[in-house]
């Protein structure tokens, strides 16, 4: 069996601050992408991969770790992007799935990817989770959630059959309060007909 040569990165992005008395709202394209690889002992080293976000969110990869997926929420889409796992380096850009295009409602946020190489996306002021094909952009599956503001997702379960899916509350109206009482809660999917992958661990 042949190894691969890979190179450790931990990628974490930012966002620009919400603009005052304006819920919702944030400094457009004043985030970024950025990698960390080394460790305590030899030290830290910090590189951008991507300027101009505004609110950063999901990333996930292929199962093969050839093409990295990214949402900065506020293009309301998913994009692509070629990934070398030697270097670490992100190429040619391109969109997976535009929300607004589709007229599917609500902004993408968390996302994850099934067994199946399957984007697992949440859907924040959409109330739901989508499964998409990441080839095609096709909408394979839609579970509604009892909150609205659907924030991110992750696999559990003994068998990674299990679907946790986090919540929030923010900009509830005395409406929304009365219709989600409990919106902010984490929730716990079951018989979704796909599972998960082990996700890596990650020492800094």
């Amino acid at each position: 069996m042949n190894s691969i040569e890979f190179m450790c990165l931990f990628l974490t992005g930012t966002m620009g601050f919400e603009i005052e008395g304006k819920l919702g709202e944030f400094v457009e394209e004043k985030g970024g992408l950025y990698s960390i690889s080394g460790n305590s002992s030899t030290g830290y080293t910090v590189n951008q991969h991507l300027d101009k976000i505004t609110l950063s969110n999901g990333l996930a990869w292929s199962l093969d770790h050839s093409t990295f997926y990214y949402i900065d929420s506020m293009k309301y889409r998913i994009s692509a992007y070629d990934y070398d796992i030697k270097s670490g380096s992100i190429s040619n850009p391109r969109t997976v799935l535009d929300f607004k295009q589709k007229m599917i409602p609500g902004i993408p946020d968390g996302m994850t990817v099934d067994s199946e190489g399957k984007l697992i996306v949440a859907v924040f002021a959409g109330g739901c989770v989508l499964r998409i094909d990441p080839d095609s952009g096709d909408v394979l599956a839609k579970i509604q959630v009892p909150a609205p503001q659907v924030t991110s997702i992750a696999f559990g379960g003994d068998n990674f059959d299990e679907l946790y899916v986090t919540t929030a509350n923010i900009y509830a109206t005395p409406e929304t309060q009365e219709m989600f009482p409990d919106a902010g809660s984490v929730y716990r999917l079951t018989n979704l007909g796909f599972k998960g992958v082990r996700a890596n661990k990650v020492k800094l």
